[in-house]
């Protein structure tokens, strides 16, 4: 369990969609705006899950890394779980100072993907860049009125479900080895039970 309450910790559970629920529709619900402004946060809440889905993705891509290229190593050496713990770190301080990209090449070159999984994510890190670097810059007229800003929220939508299928895929791949090494839908159940706890708890103290 040690072994695999590492990696939940930082790369699933911030990796999880489930999360985005929680915050993406009281973003939407805060206060009662006038239409424009309530439109022109509905943009924002929109591209914000866009960014966060394409984020998933890169967990994703990580996640599968961890159990196609560090584990079949680091578990057939019987680790302790300081060595282990050590290790882990070491190698997701590495994968989480790739860029997409890289983090994409890497997954292409372990030879775990299909083609179909590999054209979707040529698309996704076309889209995760233009979010980045240039969408609001190339929509500028069109999120000064109310059609452009429908345009904008539609297209956003378009990208949420290429990333979120995109996520799913990856996963399907890399679930059933994670379950292979021991991995149990009811760890990940225990494991999320007892994280949320403790932010509670923190919360509660702060």
């Amino acid at each position: 369990m040690a072994h695999y309450e590492k990696w939940f910790r930082s790369v699933f559970l911030p990796g999880s969609i489930f999360i985005y629920s929680l915050t993406f529709n009281v973003l939407l619900k805060m206060e009662t705006l006038d239409p424009e402004s309530h439109q022109i946060r509905e943009v924002y809440a929109h591209f914000g899950l866009a960014i966060y889905l394409a984020q998933c993705v890169e967990q994703a891509i990580i996640l599968n890394l961890i159990f196609f290229d560090l584990y079949p190593t680091a578990v057939s050496s019987n680790q302790d779980n300081k060595t282990w713990s050590d290790r882990f770190d070491k190698f997701e301080a590495t994968e989480m100072k790739r860029t997409m990209g890289m983090l994409i090449k890497r997954l292409k070159n372990a030879g775990e993907t299909t083609e179909a999984i590999e054209l979707k994510l040529d698309e996704v890190l076309s889209n995760r860049n233009w979010l980045s670097h240039g969408y609001f810059n190339d929509r500028a007229l069109d999120f000064t009125f109310e059609d452009g800003r429908t345009k904008m929220i539609s297209e956003l939508e378009v990208m949420q479900t290429l990333f979120r299928e995109v996520d799913k895929m990856i996963s399907e791949v890399t679930m059933p080895v994670a379950r292979r090494y021991g991995l149990t839908e009811e760890m990940l159940d225990q494991m999320k039970s007892v994280m949320l706890k403790e932010h509670k708890l923190k919360s509660a103290r702060s």
